[in-house]
């Protein structure tokens, strides 16, 4: 790509990772730990399996299937933790968030890359572009938004789980690999 062409020594890869684990990953972990969300002790404790959980993810070879579906949680914590901030869930249920998607992070389920994944390609983009214009809504109502904002993010977030459920997985006895169905 454009990063190889102008700076041959430099792998646009690599930049992108890095990049995404900034964004994805270490921002949104550091507003949870500071936040009022999780006591002190708890905040330390999600932070690190936020952190060791996307390193690995990051790390992994196989991240996505064959299909271009992230396989197993995606480290979007950027978006997890906007709706941490959003619900403002009990303590037991903001640890018990990142414990599961942790967890996740490693089984064999799939997530919907909005862009790659061919499946409900131009409602996936469509339903992102709305998502996009009611969260920057809600973080300029100091994520306070109205009922009908909270609803929409919420419906949206329901379709992109949703949209992986759909897909659903297999396992390859044999490989241990994932495996579209049918």
């Amino acid at each position: 790509g454009g990063v190889e062409t102008a700076m041959p020594r430099d792998s646009g890869v690599y930049l992108d990772l890095v990049v995404d684990f900034l964004t994805y990953v270490l921002v949104p972990t550091y507003a949870l730990a500071t936040s009022s969300l999780l006591p002190v002790g708890w905040n330390i404790a999600a932070a690190a399996i936020i952190l060791v959980t996307s390193a690995m993810y990051f790390a992994s070879n196989e991240m996505k299937t064959d299909d271009a579906w992230f396989r197993g949680f995606p480290a979007i914590w950027n978006v997890v933790v906007f709706y941490l901030f959003l619900y403002e869930p009990p303590v037991w249920a903001t640890f018990g968030t990142v414990v599961v998607l942790g967890v996740l992070t490693f089984a064999p389920v799939v997530f919907v890359h909005p862009f790659r994944v061919a499946l409900f390609r131009g409602v996936t983009i469509a339903l992102l572009a709305v998502w996009s214009v009611a969260a920057v809504y809600a973080i300029f109502a100091d994520m306070q938004p109205p009922a009908f904002v909270i609803w929409i993010l919420s419906a949206i977030a329901v379709y992109f789980l949703g949209l992986g459920f759909l897909r659903g997985t297999s396992i390859d006895r044999r490989s241990r690999r994932f495996v579209a169905p049918g």
